[in-house]
């Protein structure tokens, strides 16, 4: 049963045109997260190449049409 499961996991992650190999990326990133909750992320990287850091709520109005499935 568990690698039913498994598998009904996979195809339903590989939707909206992503390959496998990213949803593998993917799960592993967040098991990596799981791993340490207490992380923070390392502002040097913006600092050193003059980005602006981007909020989520920023991230998701440059996206919103995207998220609604509008573009590809």
């Amino acid at each position: 049963m568990a690698k039913r499961g498994e598998t009904i996991y996979r195809q339903g992650r590989g939707g909206g045109g992503r390959s496998s190999g990213a949803g593998d990326a993917l799960d592993e990133q967040v098991a990596e997260r799981r791993k340490r909750p207490q992380s923070r992320v390392c502002l040097a990287t913006h600092e050193t190449f003059g980005v602006r850091p981007t909020s989520f709520a920023d991230f998701r109005r440059r996206h919103a049409a995207v998220f609604r499935g509008e573009i590809r």
